[in-house]
């Protein structure tokens, strides 16, 4: 799904779609400590989003995505690629 997202956009959005996506993860875990006051219907709608969003599996990828992103943007940078 994140690699979806990546594909086809500029390289220099790729940094804000990353943000965003690690943002949600957030708010997600977040939520988690404030489930002892919401009511059933809620926690429902809690665990759904969860079962959508494997947190660990996006850890994952955004951790990759990040790497990647860095390691293209040192190969761009070097003055041995500009010079292509």
């Amino acid at each position: 799904q994140l690699f979806g997202q990546l594909r086809d956009v500029n390289f220099e959005e790729v940094g804000g779609i990353v943000k965003q996506r690690a943002t949600l993860l957030k708010s997600v875990q977040d939520e988690k400590d404030g489930l002892q006051s919401k009511s059933v219907s809620e926690i429902k709608e809690y665990v759904k989003r969860l079962k959508e969003i494997n947190i660990q599996q996006e850890k994952n990828l955004l951790s990759l995505h990040t790497s990647i992103a860095l390691e293209i943007k040192a190969a761009v940078s070097d003055t041995a690629f500009a010079r292509r």
